[in-house]
């Protein structure tokens, strides 16, 4: 977690050198910016720069991380377009496919057993299989060692991507799904 908030912070210092005027993050703001990421180094990146970018006030708070995060031309919309929509479209050619990726974005990335998916979607068992054996083979979803059967999504933030794209959500409600993100 303190790598990830050098990352900002340094990104920050850069800002100021450049603008000639120093931008205040909360501790709140830092933190959260530092969830969103995983850890993902390009996401520690997109997340702080999309912050900062709908910043007005000179000082990082919380609404300007979820506005960054999570509205138009957002740090969400801008991984979609450099990662999961290859994943998500360019890569995958079924819609039953798509359908076990939907099922899998209920449970973000926790591990989700064969089962809860095949409870989940309405497919046969031999495209489910398939959908399952595809997905891993592309390195979409991973398999969790020592347990068949059981799969995750790779993070969070492509499972809230999914989710986003399968139901009708206002900036307000994609904000919202930020606890799921903290826990």
């Amino acid at each position: 977690m303190e790598d990830r908030k050098t990352v900002v912070s340094r990104g920050l210092d850069a800002a100021k050198e450049k603008n000639g005027f120093q931008t205040q993050i909360t501790a709140e703001a830092l933190e959260l910016i530092c969830n969103l990421s995983e850890g993902y180094p390009h996401f520690i990146q997109q997340f702080a720069y999309s912050a900062f970018d709908s910043d007005k006030d000179n000082n990082i708070d919380v609404d300007d991380v979820k506005e960054g995060a999570f509205g138009k031309h957002g740090a969400l919309e801008a991984l979609a377009l450099r990662y999961f929509n290859e994943w998500y479209f360019d890569q995958i050619g079924s819609d039953e496919y798509r359908e076990v990726l939907k099922a899998m974005s209920a449970h973000f990335d926790s591990w989700v057993t064969k089962k809860q998916l095949r409870d989940a979607v309405k497919i046969k068992d031999t495209t489910l299989n398939n959908a399952l054996t595809a997905l891993k083979s592309k390195n979409i979803i991973q398999t969790q060692k020592g347990k068949p059967g059981v799969y995750k999504l790779p993070n969070r933030s492509f499972a809230v991507w999914i989710r986003s794209l399968t139901t009708i959500q206002s900036t307000t409600t994609q904000a919202n799904n930020l606890t799921r993100f903290q826990s």
